[in-house]
Parts: C-alpha cells; sequence; structure tokens
C-alpha cells in the first residue's frame, strides 16, 4: 500500500505548514505572500514524499553471533536478536475472511475519490451552462445577469449580478472588486483545492487549506477595492450586501462570510516590511520534512570489506515435464520460475550478482542445479499436502553436512531470512528450519537453503502466492534477507574462532553440570528459596573478570551463601566485614563461577544495634513539621536529626515518640566512626538501640548486570553475547583497554568461572610498546601472564 503511504506522509507535510501559516502567517497583510504560501506549500507537501536520497553512512563489518549458532530445527523466534521476534502465525492453519478487506481498500479510496472529481466537474457544469447569457462587457469582465441561486459573485472574468438589488454605485463596486479575482486568476487556485480536496478527502487540513486561501483571496480583492473606493464605504457597503454563504465552493461571492473579519483586516495596520522575514523561517520546516521523508542513511561497509564477489544462485525448482504440484490449472514450476524471476530483478538492483538454473520453462537435472558455482544457493518451491488445508505456511529446510561452515552458513541465511518474512501479513511464516536431505542442497560446494514458498493445497496459501502483489512482498523481504546475510557474513577464520570458543565453553558448562558439586549447591539453593536468611558478612565478592566488588559471602550459622548484588543495590550499600545482614531469598541458583549457592535477593537489611547510652534524638531541621494530634506522630519533610551515635537526613521521617520508633524514607545515615549507609527504608528503635535498612530494587537478570561491568570500547556495531549460563563471547570490531594494556579483536571469550580471556585474530599493546599480533591469545586479567598459540 504505496500509495497510502505517499498520503499519509502528504498529509503530515501539509498539517506543518498549515500549522505555521496559522501560528505566524495568517495575521500578516501580505495577502499576495500569503496566498502564494499557501499555494506552494500545498505543492511542497505533494512533492516531498516523492524525492528520495540516500545518504551513506561507513560502518565497521560485524555480525551477530546468533546468526552463525542456529541449529537445526531450532525455533528462530527464540533466538536473541536486537529486536525481540514476537511471533503470530505457526504451523496452525491460517484463518482468513472470505471477503479480503484489506485487498478493497484501493477501490473504495478510488471510487471515493472518483465521486468528488464527477461532483466537482458537476458544479463546473452548473457555472458554464449560465455562461451564454452574457449580457454585456466591462473591463474584460463578462456580466450575467441573475436573480436567484448565486449571485453578485465570479467564476473567472465571468460575474453573476442581480442588478435589481443593487444601485449603479455598488454595481461598480463590485465588478472592481471582482475583477481583481478575475486578474489574479483566483478561481485557479480553488479548482486546484477541489482538486486536491477529492484527493485527500480524508485529511481535515485540506478544508482548512481551502478556506485560508478563500480568505486570502478576498483580503487581496478587499485592499485593493477600498484602495479606490475608500475603506469606510467599502466596508459599509460589504455590511449592506451581507448574505448567506453560496453552496458552490467553485464561485467567489462578493460578501462571503465572514464579513466581521474581512471589516477588521481593512482597518488594521499594515504588516511592516521587517516581518516579511518571517516566511524564511518556513525553511527549517521543509528541511526537517525533506531530511524525515527523503533522506535514507544506509550503513556501507569500508572497500574490501563485502565480498565483491557475492554470487546469489536461485534455482527454480521443476521445470519442463515435471511440473511439480498443481492445483485448480496452477503448477509448482511456473511458480517457482516467476518468483526466480522476481527475485533476479530486485537481486540486480541491490548490486548483487545473479545466476539462475532457468530462464524458462525447461527441465533441469538435479545433478546439473548442484553443480552450479555461487556464494550461495536459494532453491525455490512450492508445498503440497494431503491432508489439504491443514498444513500451510513459508518453510525453510536445510541439508546437514559434514562441511560445519556450510552448515553454520545455511542457519545463519535462515536466520537472516526468518528476520525478514516474519513482517509479511497474509501467510504463516515457520520459525523452525528443518533439516531434510535435499540432492541439491546436499551436493551444491556452497551453502544453500530450500524455500517453499507456502502450500497450494491451502486455501489461504493459494489466493496469497498466486497474487501478484503478495509474490513482490515475498520476493523483497527475501532479497533484504540476502542481502543482510551478504553485510553481515564473517570470514572462515572468524567463524572457526568463535565456534571454538562456543565449544570450550559449552563443553565446559556441561561438564559443570554433571558435577556433584552443582547437584549440591543446586538443592541448598532450592531449600533456601524464598526464606528470609539472617547472618554476617564473612569476606566481600569480586568478579573475576575485572576484580569488581559484586557482593559478598553470607555466613548463616556455619553454611554458606554467595550474595549477588546488583549496580543498583551496591550504590547504597557501605559493605563491611561482620556486618549483621538480612536477605530474603527471592531467586536463587547454582552458577559455575560460584562456590556456593547464589542468592539474588530483592530485599536487604542491614540489622544493626546501638548503644542504650547514646544521646536522644534530637531534629535539628526540616521543611515542614505536622503533628498529628490523634495518633500523637511527628511528620518531617526534608529532615535532619541527630539519632544513636550518627546523622540521619531522609525525604520524609516518622517520630513515634510513645513507642520510640523513627521511620526514613529515602534516608542517608552517618555514624560516627563515618560509615555511610543510605536505603529507601530505615528504621531506628530509641529503646532497644536497634537499626535496620531496607533495600528494594528493581528485577535486573544476573547476566545483565555481569556483562554490565566489563568495560570496553567498539567500532559501532560489537555483539555480546551470554553462551549458556557460563561465558562471555564478543564479536565485532573490538577494542578493550585493560589497565596499561591495549587488546583488539575479532573474537574475545571469557569463561564466567576464569581470569583468563582468549582472544582471536587481532593485537597485543602493552603501554607505549610494539603491537603484537596474533590469532590467538590467551591474557589473564590478573597476572597479566599472556599466551600465544596457532
Amino acid at each position: 500500500m504505496e500509495l497510502f503511504s505517499y498520503l499519509l506522509k502528504v498529509s503530515a507535510c501539509s498539517m506543518l505548514f498549515f500549522s505555521f501559516y496559522l501560528l505566524v502567517l495568517r495575521n500578516f497583510t501580505f495577502f499576495k505572500i500569503n496566498r502564494f504560501y499557501l499555494l506552494f506549500s500545498l505543492l511542497l507537501s505533494f512533492v516531498i514524499p516523492s524525492l528520495q536520497f540516500t545518504i551513506e553512512r561507513e560502518v565497521a563489518s560485524s555480525t551477530p553471533i546468533e546468526g552463525a549458532l542456529v541449529a537445526p530445527g531450532m525455533d528462530l523466534s527464540k533466538v536473541a536478536l536486537e529486536t525481540p521476534i514476537v511471533v503470530s502465525t505457526g504451523s496452525a492453519p491460517y484463518a482468513q475472511s472470505e471477503v479480503d478487506w484489506y485487498a478493497l481498500l484501493p477501490y473504495l479510496y478510488g471510487g471515493i475519490v472518483a465521486g468528488l472529481l464527477l461532483l466537482t466537474g458537476w458544479r463546473v457544469y452548473q457555472l458554464l451552462k449560465h455562461t451564454g447569457s452574457v449580457v454585456k462587457e466591462i473591463n474584460g469582465l463578462k456580466v450575467v445577469t441573475k436573480q436567484s441561486g448565486f449571485t453578485n459573485c465570479s467564476f473567472f472574468n465571468y460575474v453573476f449580478v442581480d442588478e435589481k438589488s443593487l444601485t449603479k454605485g455598488e454595481l461598480v463596486v463590485l465588478l472592481a472588486h471582482e475583477e481583481v479575482h478575475a486578474r489574479q486568476y483566483h478561481s485557479v487556485d480553488k479548482l486546484l483545492l477541489m482538486v486536491v480536496k477529492a484527493v485527500l478527502w480524508f485529511n481535515p487540513i485540506m478544508y482548512l487549506y481551502d478556506k485560508a486561501l478563500e480568505q486570502a483571496h478576498e483580503y487581496e480583492a478587499d485592499e485593493a477595492t477600498s484602495q479606490q473606493i475608500g475603506t469606510e464605504t467599502y466596508a459599509t457597503l460589504l455590511l449592506n450586501l451581507a448574505v448567506a454563504k453560496s453552496a458552490n465552493p467553485l464561485i467567489h461571492n462578493f460578501v462571503k462570510s465572514p464579513i466581521k473579519q474581512r471589516i477588521k483586516m481593512l482597518f488594521n495596520s499594515k504588516s511592516k516590511n521587517m516581518k516579511k522575514l518571517a516566511y524564511l523561517l518556513a525553511l527549517p520546516i521543509g528541511l526537517i520534512l525533506i531530511w524525515g521523508f527523503t533522506v535514507d542513511v544506509v550503513n556501507v561497509f569500508p572497500k574490501g570489506s563485502q565480498d565483491k564477489d557475492f554470487t546469489l544462485v536461485i534455482d527454480a525448482g521443476h521445470g519442463g515435464k515435471d511440473k511439480g504440484a498443481v492445483v485448480d490449472g496452477v503448477s509448482e514450476k511456473e511458480i517457482a520460475l516467476l518468483m526466480s524471476k522476481k527475485l533476479k530483478v530486485l537481486a540486480e538492483e541491490k548490486g548483487i550478482k545473479v545466476m539462475i538454473t532457468r530462464a524458462n520453462d525447461s527441465y533441469m537435472s538435479l545433478k546439473d542445479r548442484a553443480s552450479l558455482d555461487g556464494s550461495f544457493l536459494i532453491s525455490l518451491h512450492v508445498n503440497s499436502a494431503i491432508n489439504g488445508n491443514t498444513a500451510n505456511g513459508v518453510e525453510m529446510f536445510v541439508s546437514p553436512s559434514s562441511d560445519r561452515l556450510k552448515d553454520i552458513r545455511a542457519m545463519s541465511m535462515t536466520f537472516h531470512l526468518y528476520k525478514n518474512l516474519k513482517s509479511i501479513n497474509g501467510i504463516a511464516i515457520s520459525n523452525k528450519p528443518k533439516q531434510k536431505k535435499l540432492y541439491v542442497l546436499e551436493n551444491s560446494k556452497m551453502p544453500g537453503v530450500t524455500l517453499e514458498l507456502g502450500y497450494l493445497t491451502n486455501k489461504n496459501d493459494f489466493q496469497f502466492i498466486t497474487n501478484e502483489q503478495k509474490q513482490n512482498e515475498l520476493a523483497k523481504a527475501i532479497i533484504e534477507g540476502v542481502l543482510n546475510y551478504r553485510k553481515n557474513s564473517k570470514s572462515d577464520e572468524e567463524i572457526k574462532a568463535m565456534q571454538k570458543e562456543v565449544d570450550r565453553i559449552s563443553a565446559d558448562y556441561a561438564a559443570w553440570k554433571r558435577s556433584d558439586k552443582y547437584k549440591l549447591n543446586l538443592a541448598k539453593a532450592a531449600k533456601i528459596r524464598q526464606k528470609t536468611l539472617t547472618g554476617k558478612i564473612e569476606s566481600l565478592h569480586y568478579f573475576s573478570v575485572r576484580n569488581i566488588l559484586d557482593g559478598f559471602i553470607l555466613n548463616v550459622d556455619g553454611e554458606r551463601y554467595r550474595v549477588y548484588l546488583t549496580k543498583e543495590q551496591l550504590k547504597h550499600f557501605n559493605l563491611a566485614v561482620g556486618d549483621p545482614i538480612s536477605v530474603k531469598a527471592s531467586e536463587t541458583a547454582a552458577w559455575i563461577d560460584s562456590e556456593y549457592p547464589v542468592i539474588q535477593p530483592k530485599e536487604i537489611k542491614n540489622v544493626d544495634k546501638i548503644s542504650s547510652t547514646s544521646p536522644k534524638p534530637m531534629l535539628h531541621s526540616s521543611s515542614t513539621l505536622t503533628v498529628d494530634q490523634h495518633t500523637k506522630l511527628t511528620y518531617v519533610k526534608d529532615g535532619v536529626m541527630s539519632i544513636f551515635d550518627g546523622e540521619l537526613k531522609a525525604e520524609e521521617i516518622e517520630i513515634d515518640t510513645e513507642g520510640g520508633l523513627v521511620t526514613a524514607k529515602n534516608a542517608r545515615f552517618k555514624k560516627a566512626n563515618g560509615k555511610l549507609t543510605s536505603a529507601a527504608l530505615m528504621k531506628f528503635n530509641t529503646r532497644t538501640g536497634g537499626f535496620s535498612a531496607n533495600y528494594m530494587t528493581k528485577d535486573n537478570s544476573a547476566a545483565f548486570e555481569l556483562i554490565s561491568k566489563l568495560k570496553y570500547e567498539a567500532s559501532d556495531s560489537v555483539t555480546i553475547n551470554r553462551v549458556m549460563g557460563s561465558g562471555i563471547i564478543l564479536s565485532g570490531n573490538i577494542k578493550l583497554a585493560i589497565d596499561n594494556y591495549t587488546i583488539k579483536g575479532r573474537i574475545v571469550s571469557v569463561n564466567a568461572g576464569s581470569n583468563v580471556l582468549t582472544a582471536h585474530l587481532g593485537s597485543l599493546k602493552k603501554g607505549n610498546g610494539p603491537e603484537i599480533k596474533y590469532e590467538k591469545m590467551e591474557f589473564d586479567l590478573l597476572t597479566k601472564e599472556t599466551k600465544y598459540s596457532n
């Protein structure tokens, strides 16, 4: 529906241009310039969305690791993408109404436009049939006498007057007024607006445009006429001849309403010429619209980063004597050939070199199809099923191969194809690439995918795949997927390096999950889940990769637990060994890098007890202080007070003198020894010396927090992946600054239970020393020991 998209953009442009006129220009007395602005801005509203400019932005090449690690049969909708995939269609039949209302929209819109244009033509005819009754011609005006209907008005140089209702002097003034309309060709403007309103009948701004332009016409004619006979005389004549609005929008009525506004404008002082500069303020609006609707910023890769020899081989299935599936006279071979031609045209427009297995209805053996050489093969077919409407949708097939790189590239293509195909409406898109031994894919040297473009035996799929508009949508989505695949393709060396790291980390993770230690920690974690544990901080815990504090070890009656804290929690918590702590084990787990069961608390309490000999609480300052006589509670805003052996500052403080309780919200408590505690809620018991602080935090995943602590610099696009919960892999053009070392690489990985960073295809530099290039390097983040290998 490109037409509707274009019309909506036109409407948006007209709205912005008219808003500027309404807010800034409407009350200026530069009537000719206002008329020009309204007409020119209307023209620009149609022109701007039709323009197209492309700005290329050079970026570094990278690809999401997910595209290379998709396993055959994996649900692509669950693969982590830049934007999560939401799948609304599956393998169930696609339900659709017998009437395709969406397809009827163009006809409905065209019918309304045609009806309005016919109405315009009829109104022109109504005017023209009276032009044959010209009585006389005065100063180029052809005067037509009428006593009913539209009178005292003009259309081009035809003036329709009711002479019996006018004095001779009034007729002279009226003709002078209408002469201005005729000489300035105002009727052309009105015809133009009638056509525009027919095309954009759904846009209310067009009707406001029409009214504003008509008003500018009248102001212009009023100004010229009043200069001839005098402003007061002319205003009096307007009042005397005030009549109701004519039903024909094509004419200029001498006393068109609103009369009040026209008379007011007659007596307004003329706008100063300096105000003409205000029209220049419309330029930024035009530039914004041009940038928003016509400029397409595309990412391009540096020369040499893309494979200039990338060749797409498109195989149109079946052909000649081999018809494939045939339903209602439509054969699979015809659809496959038609779609291959569409793909070829689109691909070559995008600069992709294309080879096709057949260009006409000819037979080609499977061996000959598999013998072609290129970068990637897409084999096109249309499916069929005995169970009729039950099976449906577009499906992708890959064939298992002993060549691991070939398999990875094939699965990467399914990833990019699905990302683009999923947005198509009208047909189900399977999100699980299927494995099947297919001769052409198995025996081709290049990676390949077979695309089944729907089921001819399914009524909905049949209507979709035989609809030219839907065929074009499908072809466009496929080529976009191919472009994304080509743009993001990695070298064989990079894929091999990445796969090695995935295999290593996965193997470590699998071994750990089989260990007795994992099973023991998992059982302990399940036992304490949702319970509140109270103990003391035995030691602080640091994330091994960067030696960053991420929690503490909690000792509860001899049992030890690792408490993992988010960055938000750490901001407010001043941890010290020996502090009494109470945590609610909201989430518990067994992690590969943890000696003890892991607690991820949402609520933490710092349990402390202050000496009862501490001075009594004393309020020093507050913005407001209120005492509730009924409850005997004191409420303080922005308070500062001394309590126990420290100073309390809080947004809100509630003091219960009788109960000996002080409750503070969003508070900071600094003890005499300098220890500072911040919390959303603090409670003090002045009788027992008890003190507690609650920390309620947002629910951030552990993986997110772990990755967020790794400081790195990277160019444009670096993908961060956590593999099976046990490690991190960075891919792209990576630059890590670690102390005095600079590490560059294409693939960098860290095992969650190790201090060793593994990097591939990069370089290492210490300070201002020489840059050492490597294929593979292991770097200990703590000892800075380095090991190189191939």
